[in-house]
């Protein structure tokens, strides 16, 4: 006995096949599997176009944005190096040699060097009609 088996092959057979159009050829079913996984395919293109759509509108929406954006950014760095300049002029201003230029020009004398004349003031009268509480709180401690 061989280890290798011996096969025979069909005999062609006489007759011709009959030639069949390719037009002619009904496709063979689908496997159930094959279909599953076209219907998916066609579903995830949907859902692709739909977002595809989706983010094209919001771009096109939102596409002021980053202009108005910059404009406000410039806007806020305008107003920042506004404020530092004003906060630079208040504090030139404000300065105790500047103060004291004015108060001499307005003819101020310090406080220092100034006469102190006490008066005696009369003293209020008393309050009448003062609303009585009515109702003490009393409130007790506990300690634990």
């Amino acid at each position: 006995m061989s280890l290798i088996a011996e096969t025979t092959r069909p005999e062609p057979s006489l007759k011709a096949a009959p030639r069949v159009s390719r037009q002619t050829v009904a496709k063979p079913p689908q496997a159930p599997a094959s279909r599953v996984m076209k219907q998916r395919l066609i579903r995830y293109l949907f859902c692709y176009v739909a977002l595809l759509m989706l983010l094209t509108g919001v771009r096109f929406l939102t596409a002021n944005h980053a202009r108005q954006l910059s404009n406000l950014q410039e806007q806020a760095n305008l107003l920042k190096r506004q404020n530092a300049q004003l906060h630079r002029d208040i504090s030139s201003l404000e300065s105790p040699a500047r103060v004291r230029a004015w108060a001499v020009a307005h003819e101020m004398i310090p406080f220092s060097s100034g006469s102190f004349d006490f008066v005696k003031l009369e003293s209020l009268p008393p309050v009448k009609d003062l609303p009585q509480p009515k109702k003490k709180v009393r409130v007790e401690t506990q300690w634990r």
